[in-house]
């Protein structure tokens, strides 16, 4: 049985409430932006959030902005396992497609995989 070094169960606490803590700023970006819709512009986003991963335009105006959460969550059981990759987990991504009109308000959003 490979010995597993002390500092692993420290390295697995942190990730797990690294998790946490990103998963909880996810839910609460959801609730701002079903307040936003139909009143936020593009600014307060920006302001908020910072700049989109990715930015689409359309002839008509409409604008649609991606942002990106990606969160890593540790794997559950380590055994049959490198040490390695049970610390370092899988990481999950979640985007937000945010669609804009053309007078730069918040009309849609989505939430979907990355």
């Amino acid at each position: 049985m490979p010995k597993i070094p002390l500092m692993m169960p420290l390295a697995v606490a942190r990730l797990v409430l690294s998790t946490s803590i990103l998963a909880s700023c996810a839910l609460g970006s959801e609730e701002y932006l079903r307040e936003a819709v139909d009143h936020a512009t593009q600014s307060d986003i920006a302001a908020r959030w910072g700049p989109p991963v990715t930015e689409q335009r359309g002839a008509d105006g409409v604008t649609v902005w991606t942002y990106e959460y990606r969160v890593n969550r540790p794997i559950p059981v380590c055994r049959d396992i490198p040490v390695s990759d049970c610390v370092r987990g899988r990481q999950d991504c979640t985007a937000y497609y945010l669609t804009f009109d053309a007078e730069k308000i918040l009309r849609n959003w989505i939430k979907g995989p990355c």
